[in-house]
């Protein structure tokens, strides 16, 4: 996969974040409408792929204490809370860049990883096409 950032934050460090498999930039999918032509055949209009599509961005946050590893968490949920629709913010995944609108943030759920410091997480962000 190579670079992946967010807003200029390296989330594939390899010493804190770890994404892991289920990364998925989302698809541009073209929407249309259809209408009969006056030949009677179907004619297609309105193409358009400017619609929103969601990135799936499953992370690994590891950390020494849990109070590094929420920090870690709190950092990405402070990108995520920064993006706005006037100002999206930029993740790069590999050569390709996305620009990152409001989405939900996410909490760490309290499991066996999480004992060991290690919070399993899944944002998944709004982005423009």
């Amino acid at each position: 996969m190579g670079v992946l950032t967010f807003d200029g934050l390296n989330l594939s460090d390899g010493v804190n974040y770890f994404p892991l498999l289920g990364l998925d930039p989302g698809t541009d999918d073209l929407t249309f409408d259809e209408y009969r032509g006056y030949t009677g055949n179907v004619t297609i209009a309105n193409v358009s792929s400017a619609h929103i599509a969601q990135v799936t961005l499953p992370l690994d946050c590891r950390a020494t204490s849990e109070a590094a590893m929420l920090a870690l968490v709190a950092a990405v949920n402070a990108k995520v809370a920064a993006c706005t629709v006037a100002a999206p913010k930029t993740l790069v995944i590999g050569g390709s860049s996305y620009s990152i609108l409001p989405s939900p943030q996410q909490v760490p759920v309290i499991d066996g990883l999480y004992v060991v410091n290690i919070a399993r997480m899944t944002w998944v962000l709004n982005r423009l096409p």
